[in-house]
């Protein structure tokens, strides 16, 4: 039995698998990106403002912070990246609402600019 011509056409461009206009699209790598593109900038608005021994103490906060993060979200029950979209914009408020002392010896706080 032979498929004949069109029935082979069809065949080979069909499609392997096209996701349904009604299925809901994966958006949490773009969350997750967004989420640690937030963090860093306010990361790098505060790094700017700091002392140099302020500096280095909060880049030593925060790559252990990124460590806990990772390890911590690698016991979730859900989808890895919903802990970690989770806890980044935690860190992300916790860093906007710390107070900082500036290389003038000013207090600020990313929260209140």
């Amino acid at each position: 039995m032979t498929l004949g011509l069109w029935s082979t056409f069809a065949i080979a461009i069909a499609p392997v698998s096209s996701p349904s206009p009604l299925e809901p699209q994966d958006t949490r790598p773009f969350e997750l990106a967004d989420a640690n593109d937030r963090l860093n900038s306010d990361y790098q608005r505060v790094l700017a403002r700091l002392r140099d021994e302020d500096r280095q103490t909060l880049r030593a906060a925060q790559r252990v912070w990124l460590t806990f993060r990772d390890a911590d979200c690698k016991l979730a029950i859900a989808d890895v990246r919903d802990c970690l979209i989770q806890r980044t914009d935690e860190r992300q408020a916790q860093l906007r609402s710390t107070s900082y002392t500036d290389r003038a010896g000013r207090v600020f706080s990313l929260d209140t600019e």
